[in-house]
C-alpha cells in the first residue's frame, strides 16, 4: 500500500513524504512464523536505513542477547553481533550478501565464533539447505586466504 505521510516529524517543516518509509514481509522458515519491518528514512531523513525484526523466531531471541553498543554520529547504538548478521545475510542469500559475509569472517578472524553460524544456519533451514553449504565454502575460502 502507497500512502503520504500526514505527519512526517520534528524539523521537516511543510515537506510531503510519498510514502510512509514502511515495508513489512510476513512468512515462514520451516513451519515457523517470522515477520520484519524495514524503515526506509531515506524518504526525508538522508541515507540511514534501519532493520528491525519482531521476536517471532528464536534465533532473534539469541541475537537480542548479543546485541554490541557503539557510538554513531556521537550517540550510543545498538548493533548487531557480527556472528548474528552473518547469519541474517545468509538466509537473505543474496550475491552481495555473501561477499559481505565473506569480508566480515575474514576481518573477524579468531575471535568469530563459526559454529555458532553454522547451528543457526542449520537450525533455521535444515542440513541439505545450500546456505549451508555455501557457509562451508565461504569458511574454506577465507582460510585459504589467511595461508
Amino acid at each position: 500500500m502507497l500512502a503520504t505521510a500526514a505527519n512526517i516529524g520534528a524539523g521537516t517543516g511543510d515537506k510531503q513524504a510519498p510514502a510512509d518509509g514502511v515495508i513489512t514481509g510476513f512468512g515462514q522458515i520451516k513451519g515457523r512464523y517470522v515477520a520484519c519491518a524495514a524503515y526506509d528514512f531515506t524518504v526525508l531523513a538522508g541515507a540511514m536505513r534501519v532493520d528491525v525484526f519482531v521476536p517471532s523466531v528464536p534465533l532473534y531471541d539469541s541475537a537480542r542477547m548479543r546485541i554490541r553498543q557503539a557510538p554513531l554520529e556521537g550517540r550510543p547504538a545498538w548493533f548487531l553481533s557480527p556472528e548474528d548478521l552473518v547469519v541474517c545475510k545468509m538466509l537473505f542469500f543474496r550475491t552481495k550478501d555473501v561477499l559481505d559475509v565473506e569480508r566480515l569472517v575474514a576481518f573477524a578472524g579468531a575471535s568469530f565464533d563459526r559454529a555458532y553460524v553454522g547451528r543457526w544456519l542449520v537450525d533455521l533451514v535444515g542440513a541439505d539447505d545450500e546456505r549451508v553449504a555455501r557457509w562451508a565454502r565461504v569458511l574454506i575460502d577465507v582460510d585459504s586466504i589467511g595461508r
